[in-house]
């Protein structure tokens, strides 16, 4: 069964130009697909949404910190300033969290704590 998924995963990888297009439009005619196609219009907002989520660094903090440490995580994590969105979250009991390009660097020290204890416990 072919879904709007699908459809807006292939449109993302691999339509390049206006062949592709009228090929892929072809295909959803011929198989009466063409009631997918603001469902498919969904999924590919979704996708451009991410991608662009992906690129901008979201930096989280127990508390606000200096310039200077910015500036070193962002560097640990290849990172231009200006994709930079902070925020604070007080539940943190130190250290930060960092997501930027679909990854997330957790250098909390609850998660410090917790692999400690793993490891003590083993």
């Amino acid at each position: 069964m072919i879904r709007a998924r699908g459809i807006a995963e292939y449109i993302a990888k691999e339509v390049r130009g206006e062949k592709d297009l009228n090929t892929l439009l072809a295909f959803v005619k011929d198989r009466h697909l063409d009631h997918l196609l603001p469902q498919v219009y969904e999924q590919l907002l979704r996708f451009q949404s991410r991608e662009q989520n992906a690129e901008e660094l979201e930096l989280i903090t127990a508390h606000p910190i200096s310039p200077d440490t910015k500036k070193a995580i962002l560097a640990f994590v290849h990172a231009d300033e200006e994709v930079v969105r902070e925020r604070i979250d007080e539940e943190y009991i130190g250290g930060f969290k960092v997501s930027y390009k679909n990854k997330l660097y957790d250098a909390t020290l609850q998660t410090q704590l917790e692999k400690l204890e793993r490891a003590l416990t083993k």
